[in-house]
């Protein structure tokens, strides 16, 4: 009787603890790839711990953690995705390489 009183209130209280730490968390996804601030956003609205998971399993590609994702909006995330600066350059560069001319 006493084991399962005991095992009763230990599930109610693991089920209580699970379910609280499982709530929505606010995010802020300005500045990151659409691709990016998708998955974020839907690891956000199921708990902290998934966002936390999938943080540290994509953390080696896009060096984001928790810290930058909570931040105000006012701060915004540390790192800023602008696709069209970084390759134009690089493809500016590249075409006056490749198209040198030769005497």
């Amino acid at each position: 009787m006493k084991r399962a009183l005991l095992a009763g209130a230990f599930a109610a209280l693991v089920g209580f603890n699970a379910s609280a730490s499982d709530a929505p968390v606010a995010v802020n996804v300005d500045g990151l790839s659409p691709n990016i601030a998708r998955k974020v956003l839907e690891n956000a609205q199921r708990g902290e711990r998934a966002l936390v998971r999938y943080l540290e399993s994509t953390r080696p590609y896009h060096q984001l953690t928790l810290a930058d994702v909570i931040q105000p909006r006012a701060e915004g995330p540390v790192a800023k995705f602008n696709p069209e600066r970084e390759y134009r350059r690089h493809a500016h560069q590249w075409h006056q390489s490749v198209h040198v001319k030769v005497s």
